[in-house]
């Protein structure tokens, strides 16, 4: 029988698959494939010899994998259940740290494998996030009227919020997360219209540096963080990712979390209906299939603010979710429901921000919902392009049919605290 055609909780025997020869070692390593989909992998070694398989562990999906091990290079070949070679795997493990990356037969590049050895199968199913993320919030007690939200939206993400209060100016920044040795952040702002500006921040042991204002640097130190959270499932063809914040309670009446189960259970819906016959025969085609994440645009000792956005890659689709969460008091708010008169009908957003609209980068076109709080005023945004991404809107002053003065921070701050 092969491997891959087993029960995802069996392992075989080492003299099995060495035709009853004893193995010289076991291993047990258990990881993440580019950082998100987390895999164990469980090897027999004979002389120089491997054998054995890996197993996506969301999915229950086991693929077999023969090779050798030399010094501390190893390599692998992919093998599907009637023995089609469906990839290689190509790396290192030296002492507990295993390496690699995964390409197709023809070399066409397909992910990154990284794990750790574990005591035994069963802790190698929950290996310890090896790049661990947090959104944080940084001050300055030199300069209080000035904060700078730094968060990573999915792994390979950068993105920042610098406001200064006294200014009375907000810049949208987005980019690539640094390199883990040099820490060097490297974002350019998008604000309102977008100006392009480039911002060079250094994140060392002494806080975080900021150099968007000409003639102010500041050294700024993290005041708030909250960590964030995968839930992923893939196999050889399909996955999806999940990215949220881990704040609030720590418990089931969490409202934060219950949004994110509900999309959770939308995914796997969409998940199970991708899966077909014979896939597991394909060469690798993993990507990211459906993709959520959250984008804070406020952030304080008791709000956590902005959109949670869903991604259909498949049908090239998004939504977007308007969050504005108390994590103190665990209480979901809703603009539309407190701050306009009459109710909004759908999309009519358009209508009362263009009745004011001073801002070139605005277009009637552009459908704007979805509000949440900012830090001055509030954010609506365009559905989802994952090729031109969304526009943004931030409102900045009186706009008529609302019920109260929202577009200044000292107003809406003042009302929700009576929440």
């Amino acid at each position: 029988m092969a491997l891959s055609q087993l029960s995802h909780a069996q392992i075989v025997a080492c003299d099995d698959l060495w035709e009853g020869e004893p193995s010289d070692q076991n291993y047990y390593i258990g990881g993440r494939i580019d950082d998100v989909h987390v895999f164990r992998l469980f090897l027999c070694r004979h002389d120089n010899g491997l054998k054995g398989y890996y197993e996506m562990v969301s999915a229950r999906v086991n693929v077999e994998v023969e090779g050798f091990l030399k010094g501390d290079s190893i390599f692998l070949a992919e093998y599907s259940p009637h023995q089609r070679v469906l990839g290689m795997i190509r790396g290192q493990l030296k002492d507990s740290t295993f390496t690699a990356g995964m390409t197709t037969p023809s070399g066409d590049f397909t992910g990154e494998m990284e794990g750790l050895s574990m005591k035994n199968w069963v802790f190698a199913k929950s290996p310890p996030e090896i790049h661990p993320t947090k959104t944080t919030l940084y001050t300055c007690p030199e300069n209080p009227d000035e904060s700078l939200l730094l968060f990573y939206p999915t792994v390979n993400s950068c993105r920042g919020i610098f406001y200064n209060r006294l200014m009375k100016k907000t810049f949208y920044m987005a980019g690539k997360k640094p390199d883990t040795h040099d820490k060097q952040y490297k974002l350019t702002t998008f604000t309102l219209p977008p100006s392009g500006t480039l911002m060079t921040c250094k994140l060392d042991e002494n806080g975080f540096t900021q150099t968007i204002l000409p003639g102010k640097v500041y050294n700024m130190k993290p005041s708030l963080s909250f960590h964030q959270n995968i839930i992923e499932k893939s196999n050889r063809y399909y996955s999806y990712e999940i990215y949220y914040p881990q704040i609030g309670p720590k418990d089931p009446s969490n409202r934060f979390n219950k949004i994110v189960q509900e999309v959770r259970h939308n995914f796997d819906s969409i998940y199970a209906s991708l899966i077909q016959p014979g896939q597991e025969e394909q060469l690798h085609r993993r990507a990211g299939t459906l993709t959520a994440w959250f984008e804070p645009s406020y952030f304080s000792h008791k709000w956590l603010c902005g959109h949670f956005i869903l991604q259909n890659n498949k049908t090239d689709s998004s939504q977007i979710i308007a969050v504005n969460y108390n994590y103190k008091k665990n209480k979901l708010l809703n603009f539309n429901d407190i701050i306009v008169s009459p109710p909004l009908e759908d999309n009519s957003w358009n209508d009362i921000l263009g009745l004011n609209d001073t801002h070139n980068s605005f277009n009637s076109d552009d459908v704007y919902t979805s509000p949440a709080m900012s830090y001055r005023g509030l954010l609506f945004s365009t559905p989802f392009d994952r090729l031109f991404d969304r526009k943004m809107y931030q409102t900045d002053k009186n706009i008529p049919k609302i019920r109260w003065k929202w577009w200044k921070p000292e107003f809406w701050e003042f009302k929700l605290q009576q929440l």
